[in-house]
């Protein structure tokens, strides 16, 4: 089944691969290189991404465009503008671990598509049209997958035009930059608010789509360097080179890849030159970073706080694995907060980010002060509440005590106590006014940043649902703390925790909603969301502490057992994970 990142934007699907005319085309033919060598190839202009300019714009026979990685390859995606346009289009990643961002198109605007072929090894789509399309509009369409997270979490309503492909690294997260181009009076446009050339101002942001936590390995030894050489900066293992890098680029996907099994990464050379832009990128990744001599200077691009976790490394918290993972937690959060593509353009036009609606059912009011309590405490600047009582009645005393010192915007829905639980979801749904929707549990413990943490994992992974697919839970009645691990983190799941779900309320209304059911209805949400061709990410396991003890709907047949019999990390006692500041609950005695 073809993935998709959004439901509710789902418009088409790949069209079946068919084999492109054997023979060649006949007339001038275009090759253009980001991040690869160009060579020399009879009957080929062959031109690299800098050096492509106004004067091949111009019709072609045929077009190729050669990537050295995905980064680099949506990176060119403004500049290919000069690429002119052409029928037939091959486009050729030649390393990458992240096939899916690529899929051939079922249409290219208004263009039939005449037929497609997709290989793996290397990674490459071939795309023959009715008619002649624009190369940058075909290549964006071979991207859409990628494109898609642009458009649901980028900038809108800032105009923006570049002019430099130095700058081409500013234009991410706008929804779209035209090349720049003189004002013609037959033809007028409306100035950009932003221009984009030779003269950039700090860092850029972070291409998150491939330079993000996705991958993070808890089991991870050793380290790697980077290394200042009169060409550029290295990457360096024990064992050799891992790559060098393009100071117009900085870390692709396949740098990050490279860098998992280790440990972290030292910087000994804190003057080399483009350093501060591969910090923010290792730091957006979570990649653990010892650089115990940041200058001023890279305090003040990268922010203080986004620096003082990168001088203050310590070799006790690397050799701890839980230690090592919430410095990366710790630091992805911050780094993704200033630099991801979102969070970069809404802090330079004022807006706060996307409002959550937290839906918040329950049967106990005695629970209500404890659960709404830690949806105060939320970092996330835009949250509103929908308390459904199901059951309960909004005039009960340990309700309106409950509600009385909440903040955040409040909607009170009250449901019978016959009608499914599934039900009493979809009509709290049915209040939301946020552009995501997230389901937290009464009885659960929750970590302050954890809203803020599925907001940046549904940004940077582009999936349907986010949320928790491996979590640590509280067994009362034993008296013990338990690591589920079956479940990997930082990558796509097919199953989170049902007291962690966030997704886009479109997409939730599109998939009807919450099933009307009286138990399982998370689990019949995400059957829906994967049937429809949607996916799932799991984020790390330290911000939620899983209750289990009186009380629960969902039992499995031997009870705590279920959960005690597993070979899992077991600790004695209450021990929260190191992201979560435990609230006194009202049902554990401590």
């Amino acid at each position: 089944m073809a993935r998709f990142r959004s439901v509710a934007d789902k418009v088409r699907r790949s069209a079946p691969p068919v084999d492109p005319a054997a023979t060649p085309s006949a007339g001038p033919k275009l090759l253009v290189s980001a991040g690869t060598a160009t060579p020399a190839t009879d009957g080929w202009t062959a031109v690299d991404l800098n050096t492509l300019g106004p004067g091949h714009a111009q019709d072609w026979a045929e077009v190729e465009v050669r990537a050295g990685s995905l980064t680099e390859l949506r990176r060119a995606l403004p500049w290919l503008a000069h690429a002119g346009r052409t029928p037939r289009l091959r486009l050729t990643v030649t390393r990458t671990d992240r096939p899916r961002a690529l899929r051939p198109p079922a249409l290219v605007g208004n263009r039939a598509v005449a037929s497609t072929r997709l290989t793996r090894k290397p990674l490459q789509i071939e795309v023959e049209l009715t008619k002649p399309a624009a190369v940058a509009t075909l290549v964006r369409a071979c991207l859409s997958p990628v494109e898609e997270i642009g458009r649901r979490h980028g900038a809108p309503g800032l105009r923006a035009a570049v002019t430099d492909p130095g700058a081409l690294s500013w234009t991410l997260g706008l929804p779209h930059v035209p090349v720049a181009r003189e004002a013609d009076a037959a033809d007028p446009l409306p100035a950009p608010d932003l221009v984009l050339g030779p003269e950039r101002a700090g860092l850029p942001p972070v291409d998150t789509a491939f330079c993000s936590p996705a991958g993070f390995r808890a089991d991870a030894a050793g380290f790697a360097d980077v290394v200042a050489t009169p060409e550029g900066l290295l990457l360096q293992g024990p064992t050799g080179t891992l790559g060098a890098l393009d100071p117009l680029v900085g870390l692709t996907e396949n740098h990050i890849r490279s860098l998992r099994e280790f440990a972290a990464v030292r910087v000994a050379d804190v003057s080399a030159p483009g350093l501060s832009r591969v910090l923010s990128q290792l730091s957006c990744a979570g990649v653990p970073v010892c650089a115990p001599d940041l200058t001023a200077d890279l305090d003040e691009e990268l922010g203080p706080d986004l620096a003082a976790r990168l001088r203050d490394l310590t070799p006790s918290q690397l050799e701890d694995p839980l230690a090592r993972e919430a410095w990366s937690v710790s630091t992805r959060r911050t780094a993704l907060g200033r630099f991801s593509p979102d969070a970069y353009w809404r802090t330079r036009t004022g807006d706060a980010g996307p409002t959550v609606s937290v839906v918040l059912a329950t049967r106990r009011p005695e629970l209500l002060s404890f659960a709404l309590a830690q949806v105060e405490r939320q970092d996330h600047p835009r949250l509103e509440v929908i308390l459904v009582l199901h059951g309960a009645a909004a005039d009960d005393p340990a309700v309106t005590t409950a509600t009385a010192s909440l903040s955040r915007p409040l909607t009170v829905v009250e449901v019978p106590a016959d009608v499914v639980f599934g039900r009493a979801l979809q009509a709290g749904l049915e209040r939301c006014s946020g552009r995501l929707v997230t389901k937290m549990d009464d009885d659960d413990w929750y970590g302050v940043h954890h809203v803020t943490d599925l907001v940046q994992a549904h940004a940077h992974s582009g999936a349907t649902l986010v949320g928790s697919s491996g979590y640590h839970l509280y067994v009362a009645d034993a008296d013990a703390t338990l690591r589920w691990t079956k479940n990997p983190t930082e990558a796509a799941a097919t199953w989170v925790h049902g007291g962690t779900m966030l997704l886009a309320r479109d997409d939730l209304t599109a998939l009807g909603g919450w099933p009307a059911v009286p138990v399982g209805e998370d689990a019949h949400l995400i059957r829906a969301v994967r049937e429809s061709g949607g996916w799932i990410y799991g984020i790390h396991d330290l911000g939620f502490l899983y209750y289990r003890g009186q009380g629960h709907t969902w039992t499995p047949a031997t009870g705590s057992q279920f959960w005690l019999d597993a070979e899992v990390p077991r600790t004695a006692g209450f021990a929260p994970p190191p992201q979560l500041d435990a609230l006194p609950h009202p049902w554990v005695a401590r």
